[in-house]
């Protein structure tokens, strides 16, 4: 599985795959946290499409479907979305293995405290947590985490 999968470049034909792979997998990130109705898709989250138009984005393709993508701006990691039909087959972590070196030790991310299974893989590539705060999405209340390479650096500080 893992040899078939591509990883390459965002290009403009992809926005379609990625908006349908955010719409699949954005309820997953929020489960027992936040209704899925009260989630935007990418197009329509002013917020986060600003997010995306300002990261360097990668795909994921396996037989010439893109099935997962992954950003960075700057140090953060601003997007890792996997289609749920792929979920634990090892795409995040090629993505991440892809992504990490272009970012280096100063990467950092924010993850809800409830998604454990992201917690657990950002935790495998040395991730630590930063910090826990509140935060919101769409005026509701969540626990965020910011988890950080080397917390210590602080990087997300850095301009």
């Amino acid at each position: 599985m893992d040899s078939d999968i591509i990883i390459r470049g965002y290009e403009n034909k992809d926005w379609e795959n990625v908006c349908d792979i955010f719409t699949k997998a954005k309820p997953e990130e929020f489960r027992g946290v936040i209704a899925g109705e009260n989630i935007l898709p990418l197009q329509k989250d002013a917020e986060i499409l600003k997010l995306f138009q300002n990261s360097d984005i990668y795909v994921a393709e396996m037989y010439n479907n893109v099935i997962a993508f992954a950003g960075y701006s700057k140090y953060l990691i601003s997007f890792l979305f996997v289609n749920p039909e792929y979920c634990r087959r090892g795409v995040a972590t090629k993505l991440l293995q892809h992504i990490l070196p272009m970012i280096g030790n100063q990467a950092w991310l924010l993850v809800l405290k409830t998604n454990l299974a992201a917690i657990s893989l950002y935790n495998r590539f040395g991730f630590d947590t930063a910090e826990e705060f509140n935060g919101s999405y769409n005026d509701i209340e969540v626990v965020v985490l910011r988890l950080a390479l080397s917390p210590q650096l602080k990087p997300w500080l850095l301009k």
